[in-house]
């Protein structure tokens, strides 16, 4: 019996796709020369890659490993434990521009007017130091995620924001980081 039924005691199986309560910002996959999307200039494939990943509605997927804290071979899905949203920010390149940053930080700033203490932000970066152009975004936890692990399991090939409620499920996520996109997002009332 439970074998057969897991997914539909635990809910883990549920998608709440669609519904008012979750949103979603993703630019066009076109470029015109010299204007990207992305930072990276790889408009297309970021596109496609974000497509892949876990839509808002969803839950969300953990992915292994991450260092976190000094503890290598981590899991990035501890923070749900703790009661508490979670923006994760990617930040898709070793070394990101300082305009990439400032939109994190922008999109960080505006989760911490929201929801004060009740969002924990996370600085997911792809290499084992923070970057420079990064400091500024003032994290509350940065993961190294130098195997990639996180960024290929959340379709992060180039800069994105994911909101993860804390119930498990993506609330918000952008490509590429928009602070103004999640405008019509405020008005919902989160799970606390």
């Amino acid at each position: 019996f439970w074998r057969r039924n897991v997914k539909d005691i635990t809910q883990i199986g549920d998608k709440f796709r669609g519904l008012r309560s979750f949103d979603e910002f993703v630019a066009t996959p076109l470029h015109w020369p010299g204007k990207h999307v992305v930072e990276s200039g790889r408009c297309t494939k970021a596109w496609m890659a974000f497509g892949r990943g876990p839509r808002a509605g969803e839950r969300v997927p953990d992915a292994r490993p991450v260092t976190r804290d000094g503890v290598s071979n981590e899991r990035l899905l501890p923070f749900l434990r703790r009661g508490q949203h979670v923006l994760l920010l990617f930040a898709a390149a070793v070394d990101p521009s300082k305009t990439v940053c400032e939109a994190l930080a922008e999109c960080a700033t505006l989760a911490r007017k929201w929801l004060d203490d009740r969002v924990c932000v996370e600085l997911v970066v792809p290499s084992d130091t923070v970057p420079e152009a990064c400091r500024q975004i003032g994290a509350d936890r940065t993961v190294f995620d130098v195997e990639r692990a996180a960024h290929n399991r959340f379709g992060a090939l180039a800069e994105s924001v994911y909101f993860c409620r804390c119930d498990g499920v993506v609330g918000f996520r952008s490509l590429p980081p928009n602070a103004e996109a999640p405008v019509s997002y405020t008005h919902l009332t989160l799970p606390t």
